[in-house]
């Protein structure tokens, strides 16, 4: 595993606590996971698609815990 950037230090801590706690699946791939938050900020840069608004700042944080967070199966 690659040492988390200076950058994304704080949300891979937060990542940690989250599997540590049961909030999400144990199996996780920690990169993975902070590539799902960050990577759809940077294609908008990147690509210029769409704006990075209030309403993309307040919808990415919850469909990407969506992704992450552990379900009852």
């Amino acid at each position: 595993m690659v040492a988390p950037s200076a950058n994304t230090s704080t949300v891979h801590s937060r990542v940690i606590v989250g599997i540590d706690s049961g909030e999400f699946d144990p199996n996780l791939d920690l990169e993975v996971a902070i590539d799902i938050l960050y990577g759809p900020i940077y294609f908008r840069l990147l690509v210029g698609h769409l704006p990075l608004d209030p309403h993309f700042a307040d919808q990415l944080p919850l469909w990407a815990l969506k992704a992450i967070k552990l379900t009852d199966s």
